[in-house]
């Protein structure tokens, strides 16, 4: 009776042992998973850091060339909202520095230069006017326009993805003089 007790006892305690392997089993693979999950977030953060140290790095840049540029640079969308603006464009028509912000309507930044004592309403209106023309044309465009204060700029109109537009304004007044005095 012993043995049979016994070997019955043995059988119950293997049955635990096999359901306790299986529990481990499990948890291992429960683990494993975790492990998995957590080793991914992890490149992903890894990434995501350095995805954001070559950001801030190439902001730095797009800065830089910003602020040294000698022309005065305003980028649309195509709602014609300002989306990208120097610090030169505040300066060419005499607005306080940082008037001219991302966020601000086409139509805000022709009233707010309207304000400068550097163009006219003439000026605005004709400015207007050829932004609206060359929009419709969708094409680049590169011309002189000459303000009522005698200063003459050279315009760069291009379109760019999305509908939106980039223009670049450059005081070429003193090179037109040089090249009159040449001629």
């Amino acid at each position: 009776e012993f043995g049979v007790v016994g070997a019955g006892l043995l059988g119950l305690q293997q049955l635990r042992n096999q359901q306790v392997l299986g529990l481990a089993r499990a948890a291992r693979r429960k683990a494993e998973a975790a492990r998995k999950d957590a080793e991914a977030e992890l490149a992903v953060a890894q990434e995501r850091s350095r995805a954001d140290r070559v950001l801030g790095v190439q902001n730095i840049r797009f800065e830089a060339a910003l602020s040294n540029m000698l022309q005065a640079l305003f980028m649309f969308d195509a709602a014609g909202c300002l989306v990208v603006v120097n610090g030169r464009a505040a300066e060419m028509f005499g607005v306080p520095a940082g008037s001219i912000a991302p966020g601000m309507t086409f139509g805000g930044v022709r009233d707010l230069l309207a304000t400068s004592a550097s163009v006219t309403p003439a000026d605005i209106a004709a400015m207007d006017a050829g932004v609206a023309r060359i929009r419709a044309a969708g094409k680049r465009e590169v011309h002189l326009r000459e303000l009522a204060d005698g200063r003459t700029l050279a315009v760069n109109f291009a379109p760019i993805q999305n509908d939106g537009w980039l223009v670049t304004l450059e005081d070429t007044t003193e090179r037109r003089k040089v090249e009159a005095k040449i001629t």
